[in-house]
């Protein structure tokens, strides 16, 4: 007894239910990192919101409370002495952001601190669209549910400073 070969027909099918499971697994997928996305800009915008992280940011660099003439009579090697501070002090004002971020969804902090790292990787490539969807969505929303926490001129600089610093951290 001879097994009947597959029709062309059968096999069609089949890899039309294939490509058929393999989409819907591909919508699945950005349909859930979009949720990841607007939860994770949820949850910083509502840590901006129920603390002082953008003023606390903004009192750790030095440049935000000079005066426009200070900031002409320094030199190019102060500046970057100034920075440096800044950038060692950083880790220790975000570090309850951090905290309350991760504490409050894991997987809103993984995709945030991807979405961070490869947002600046873009933009040391000098694409910057992704870094600046992502900064200028979370300042929309909070600027909607708490303007007063962010009406600083360096309120931007602060958020970009804590997306920066975000990307520097383990996604666990």
């Amino acid at each position: 007894m001879t097994r009947p070969r597959a029709s062309g027909g059968t096999v069609r099918n089949f890899l039309l239910v294939l490509i058929a499971i393999a989409a819907a697994v591909g919508l699945y997928l950005r349909v859930s990192q979009g949720n990841l996305r607007a939860k994770a800009q949820a949850a910083v915008v509502e840590e901006i919101c129920s603390t002082n992280v953008v003023t606390d940011v903004i009192a750790a660099y030095p440049q935000a409370s000079m005066s426009r003439e200070d900031l002409d009579r320094m030199t190019l090697g102060e500046g970057l002495e100034k920075l440096k501070v800044f950038h060692a002090e950083l880790p220790t004002v975000l570090y309850p952001t951090v905290s309350h971020l991760y504490a409050a969804d894991a997987s809103a902090w993984g995709y945030l601190t991807k979405a961070s790292r490869d947002g600046l990787a873009d933009a040391k490539a000098g694409r910057t669209q992704a870094i600046k969807a992502l900064t200028g969505e979370i300042l929309s929303s909070a600027k909607q549910r708490c303007p007063a926490k962010v009406s600083s001129p360096f309120a931007e600089f602060a958020l970009g400073a804590m997306l920066g610093h975000f990307a520097t951290q383990a996604v666990n």
